[in-house]
């Protein structure tokens, strides 16, 4: 059964109560393996668009660094379902 939310998306709905999920082991090492490469990634990607606009000096790594690390726990965040994906 189905019905619409407030926001007008489609949910659907038990009338019993569902069979209970299978508890899997967290895998920590893709976990912190993926976050460390769009963490990577977000670094890279900062100090590039940071010194084409003329930035440079050590402001870039810092920015950089800020970036990374906020990226890292986002995506670690994620994938402990700590944020609902959307």
């Amino acid at each position: 059964m189905s019905k619409l939310s407030r926001f007008g998306r489609l949910i659907r709905t038990v009338e019993k109560n569902p069979e209970p999920a299978i508890k899997t082991k967290f895998d920590w090492e893709d976990a912190i393996l993926d976050s460390g490469i769009m963490a990577a990634i977000t670094f890279f990607a900062s100090i590039g668009g940071t010194s084409a606009v003329g930035l440079s000096g050590q402001s870039v790594i810092i920015a950089g660094s800020i970036a990374a690390a906020l990226q890292f726990f986002t995506i670690l965040a994620i994938k402990r379902r700590l944020i609902r994906e959307e």
